[in-house]
């Protein structure tokens, strides 16, 4: 407690001795620990990435344990509170089960172990249009027509067939999608022309939090307990191992800017260093005084680090959302943890030179250094 009480004492004395120095060296460290907080969103991947709504973000699939009949209503009540925008079926077919005059040499070669049939399972789905019609009419989903939506690369050419057969069944083509490998048909036709699903996926409106992603892919779990999901997790995880090393390059970036203030600290050290003398006059260990030392840094920069992430924290939305490359970042409690850990780490590494310094100098070089006051 003792200690703690001299290092707030001593911190008090420079501001008196020096306080343009001081302040100086205050604003200096915020200044490169904003910077390191702004450049940790925008740098590191996993980060850069929070705030993103893409579809790989957004997707979770159900490999279903053994082909079985899905219920569409059924499977919207499960996912009511997570705001889902589009979720279908599918089935692999094999490629000799289909027949069609015109069938191009591309999408041969890219079935050779099947081709997908799927079925919307949820209102509002949409598929894009390369030619005709892509979305089902009322009557088509409530009578089950015989109705396909074909892939691009499906044609060899731009004449388009009126009809095809899968499975010995004849439909009705009614367009072409951007889809490569898979065919559309309405759900009802799906379940009464004997297509079971193997798979489920489910497109969600927005991105959830890592939290909310985890509670999901639980609820999935449970709901489908043989069988394999997979999430954005592993678009994450990917990301996640990339971290380290960006951390790293941001963490040299923030030493290098913050050496140059680290100077204007050991100046005042140096004005005060008559005190420290004392200490060592008196008996201390050049260990206690480098102890003491190496405190007085240490709290000043934990105060840096810990205003610095206020100010980011308060001003987040209104000035740093504006200025970073990607919009919507997001920033954890444990990103402010492992900023402020990062930040503590090069302060201390900073320091190691200033210390070593004091630690190789003899008692008699440190009096013909500094003059002592009488």
């Amino acid at each position: 407690m003792k200690t703690i009480y001299l290092v707030f004492s001593r911190i008090k004395q420079y501001f008196k001795s020096n306080k343009l120095i001081f302040c100086l060296f205050i604003i200096g460290g915020i200044s490169c620990a904003i910077t390191f907080i702004y450049f940790y969103g925008n740098m590191v991947t996993v980060k850069k990435n929070s705030g993103k709504n893409d579809e790989a973000y957004r997707t979770y699939t159900i490999d279903l344990s053994s082909p079985q009949h899905v219920k569409s209503d059924e499977l919207k009540s499960y996912f009511r509170n997570y705001g889902v925008e589009r979720m279908e079926a599918s089935c692999v077919v094999p490629q000799k089960e289909l027949a069609c005059v015109n069938i191009g040499a591309t999408f041969t070669k890219n079935t050779k172990n099947g081709f997908y049939v799927k079925t919307p399972l949820s209102g509002g789905d949409t598929m894009k249009s390369v030619k005709g019609r892509t979305q089902f009419t009322e009557q088509e989903l409530k009578d089950g027509k015989r109705v396909v939506v074909i892939p691009m690369e499906f044609l060899r050419d731009n004449n388009m067939p009126e009809s095809l057969k899968i499975q010995g069944i004849k439909y009705r083509i009614i367009g072409i999608s951007i889809d490569t490998v898979a065919f559309y048909i309405p759900p009802s036709a799906f379940d009464r022309d004997g297509f079971a699903a193997d798979r489920i996926s489910v497109l969600l409106q927005q991105r959830l939090s890592e939290k909310n992603n985890q509670s999901f892919t639980e609820k999935l779990k449970r709901i489908f307990p043989q069988s394999e999901i997979s999430g954005p997790d592993s678009a994450i995880q990917s990301e996640e191992k990339k971290a380290p090393k960006e951390i790293l390059m941001i963490s040299i970036v923030y030493l290098i800017s913050l050496i140059s203030f680290m100077f204007l600290m050991k100046f005042m050290v140096d004005v005060n260093s008559s005190e420290n003398i004392i200490y060592s006059l008196v008996g201390a260990a050049k260990h206690t005084v480098m102890k003491i030392i190496a405190l007085e840094n240490f709290v000043l920069n934990l105060f840096i680090g810990l205003f610095s992430i206020a100010i980011h924290v308060l001003l987040r939305n209104a000035v740093f959302e504006k200025v970073n490359t990607t919009a919507g970042i997001q920033y954890e409690t444990k990103d402010y943890m492992i900023i402020l850990l990062v930040m503590l780490a090069v302060s201390v590494l900073v320091q190691l030179p200033f210390l070593w310094n004091y630690y190789r100098n003899t008692m008699i070089t440190l009096k013909n250094k500094y003059v002592l006051e009488d």
